[in-house]
């Protein structure tokens, strides 16, 4: 489910996460056909990064990843959109995470299912999606009137002056299902926290983070961390440590983690599709 259900504004951490609840909520107001999103963000590979991402040849881990990815949305019951871009280090490239962000206003289905895969720096770029989702623009909200559904998200809920939900309308935090970090870096930033750009913490929009990371030092400095959550109430983090898998051959370490985690990514997206 991408949405918590919110009845009230003072209720944020009472927030309602059930399927059966949503899908009550929503009856009749959004399109049978559930849509299931799935974005992944790539190294950085060139200087213009953000740019989408696809490996026809599947000669990176990541373009193995997004084969795999498609084959296994080809057999669910849902609609499942599955996009790739490189992944950014900030400002020089937001055009993935803005199209990642447009898909989701776009095709965002309170039954289906948002999942976010980012490598190398392609993991900030995930959690900067993930960052804007739950500041910038929180809410989820469907209003009908006239019997025209009219759906968005929203950065704040259109709450009566009672505080509660208006007749006619359904309001949600936006949740990301499923954040999958694979040796998040930024380069020689890696170790630490300038601008906020190695803090590997999660959003209170995930519902659940598992990162993969080691932490032997690439040739530039890249190398994964520990994740944390922002509030350990509302999100669960599962770190697996694999530095000891590269201590004979260290710099190879970080370049190899999307390739040698293949398999753990993919039943990770198989179990969060299909499960």
């Amino acid at each position: 489910m991408t949405i918590d259900l919110v009845k009230h504004r003072d209720s944020r951490r009472q927030r309602t996460f059930n399927a059966a609840a949503v899908k009550q909520a929503i009856g009749g107001k959004m399109p049978d056909k559930i849509t299931d999103i799935v974005a992944v963000f790539g190294g950085w590979g060139q200087s213009d990064a953000g740019q989408p991402f696809d490996d026809p040849h599947a000669t990176t881990g990541t373009g193995k990843l997004l084969k795999r990815i498609r084959e296994v949305a080809e057999t669910s019951p849902n609609k499942v959109i599955v996009k790739a871009f490189q992944g950014a280090l900030g400002a020089e490239g937001p055009r993935g995470e803005q199209a990642v962000f447009d898909l989701v206003r776009e095709h965002l289905h309170p039954a289906g299912k948002l999942i976010l895969y980012g490598y190398s720096a392609g993991g900030f770029s995930a959690m900067r999606v993930c960052y804007r989702l739950g500041m910038s623009y929180p809410y989820f909200v469907i209003q009908w009137r006239t019997g025209a559904p009219r759906r968005a998200l929203m950065p704040y809920p259109p709450f009566t002056r009672k505080g509660t939900t208006p007749d006619n309308t359904v309001i949600g935090f936006v949740r990301v299902d499923c954040l999958l970090l694979v040796d998040a870096a930024a380069g020689p930033l890696s170790s630490y926290g300038l601008m906020g750009k190695t803090q590997r913490r999660a959003w209170p929009s995930v519902r659940h983070c598992i990162n993969y990371y080691q932490q032997h030092a690439s040739r530039i400095g890249s190398h994964g961390g520990t994740a944390t959550a922002f509030d350990p109430s509302v999100t669960t983090v599962t770190n697996h440590d694999l530095t000891a898998r590269y201590d004979n051959n260290p710099e190879k370490g970080h370049g190899r983690m999307d390739e040698d985690t293949l398999e753990e990514m993919v039943a990770h997206i198989t179990a969060a599709l299909l499960g």
